[in-house]
């Protein structure tokens, strides 16, 4: 397996010493056959991002300028080794690579259905496509991720529960500011389905959370409920009931034999995007 790493010019001197640092360091799961540093000129509100080819063998993970704004090493190390975990799943375990796949299929057509029926709501069909559509449907592989690395990054599993929290808290900052810039017609629908897809995070994240772990139990436990009190306050009672009847089982996954549910994945998506969209 190839591993091309990429980062914009200004930050390439740093990403080449986290990753000096991580091969002296971790113990990896797969065999990485070589590394390869290059540039990229991309931005993104995303750490970083990770691209599977299977056909060649090689992924890629570029990372962007919220990862290098973290001066923490800890903080770096738990994203470079969450992306790595991604690259682990996609190499051994195909069903992951086929949902990438199932994904970008399943956007591309409906983008072009909604091109032919002529749904206008720019805003409120970019928000979508462009982001909360692909976003659920790789929910699932967000969660099989998480699982891995506790598995093959145990002694580093105390770091991804802090730099987690940390993210958890930036959600809500960053939800409060699209509340208040989205006053397109039909935001309104939408924003129960960001909240639900983040307490799908956190209530998977509490699954594996080590049950003698009082102290991130606990806090956790905390973010879960003002997601809960969040979702109260946005949803009608039957979008309420669904979110809560699926909570669970959209929330349950095993890496021995692999599994989530695709039908549940594929429901939940469909009913965001079935929104009316016309202006």
């Amino acid at each position: 397996m190839r591993i091309l790493v990429e980062a914009n010019k200004e930050n390439q001197a740093q990403l080449k010493d986290d990753l000096e640092r991580l091969q002296s360091e971790i113990v990896l799961p797969m065999q990485v056959a070589s590394w390869e540093v290059r540039t990229h000129n991309q931005s993104s509100w995303k750490h970083a991002e990770t691209v599977w080819d299977k056909e060649t063998n090689e992924a890629k993970i570029k990372f962007f300028n919220r990862y290098f704004r973290e001066k923490s090493w800890k903080k770096r190390i738990t994203t470079f080794l969450h992306e790595l975990a991604h690259i682990y799943l996609f190499f051994s375990e195909e069903k992951c690579s086929d949902w990438i796949e199932t994904l970008s299929r399943l956007r591309l057509e409906k983008i072009q259905a909604d091109a032919r029926k002529q749904r206008y709501n720019i805003e409120m069909a970019n928000w979508i496509a462009g982001y909360l559509y692909p976003e659920i449907l790789a929910l699932p592989l967000e969660f099989l991720v998480e699982e891995c690395f506790k598995q093959k990054f145990l002694e580093f599993f105390h770091f991804r529960t802090d730099a987690y929290y940390d993210l958890k808290n930036e959600w809500e900052l960053s939800f409060e500011e699209w509340k208040e810039k989205a006053k397109w017609n039909g935001s309104e629908l939408v924003a129960p389905y960001d909240v639900y897809r983040d307490l799908l995070k956190v209530r998977h994240f509490l699954k594996i959370v080590n049950k003698d772990d009082l102290e991130n139990l606990s806090r956790f436990g905390t973010v879960y409920q003002k997601r809960k009190h969040l979702l109260n306050t946005l949803c009608n009672e039957g979008l309420l009931q669904y979110f809560t009847e699926n909570e669970d089982k959209l929330t349950t996954v095993s890496l021995s034999p692999l599994y989530f549910s695709e039908k549940g994945f594929l429901e939940l998506s469909n009913r965001l995007w079935n929104f009316p969209r016309t202006s």
